[in-house]
């Protein structure tokens, strides 16, 4: 995986569409972030 940034000319791919987080899981995470001990 390059996930590197390219100029124009260095690939022929189309871009991807950035990823979004679904915001009812980021609220339930938010809400047991202290309970999963990970930080």
């Amino acid at each position: 995986m390059d996930a590197t940034n390219k100029l124009e000319g260095e690939t022929q791919r189309e871009w991807g569409h950035p990823i979004k987080k679904d915001p009812q899981l980021v609220a339930k995470i938010d809400q047991i972030w202290d309970e999963l001990n990970i930080l």
